[in-house]
């Protein structure tokens, strides 16, 4: 469903650590869905994404979040809710 190996779109530029991450979690290719809203996402933009049930919206967020957490920190950096 998502990302990873050589399709991986330029568009997305992902850590190559969340690349291989996400690659050996099985996705492959991201979703339309993912390809507008990650880009958007990577640079502060604040999101609003609808669309059909099951089309990657929650990887859409998890992944913005995971990219930003910087692990040395020990303070709340994500909050869901």
């Amino acid at each position: 469903m998502l990302l990873a190996r050589c399709i991986l779109p330029l568009s997305l530029r992902l850590l190559a650590a969340m690349i291989a991450a996400l690659a050996s979690c099985g996705f492959e290719r991201p979703s339309p869905v993912q390809e507008a809203a990650i880009p958007l996402g990577r640079v502060g933009s604040d999101l609003i994404v609808q669309a059909k049930s099951g089309t990657g919206k929650t990887a859409v967020f998890a992944i913005i979040c995971l990219e930003r957490l910087k692990p040395e920190a020990s303070t709340l950096q994500v909050l869901v809710f």
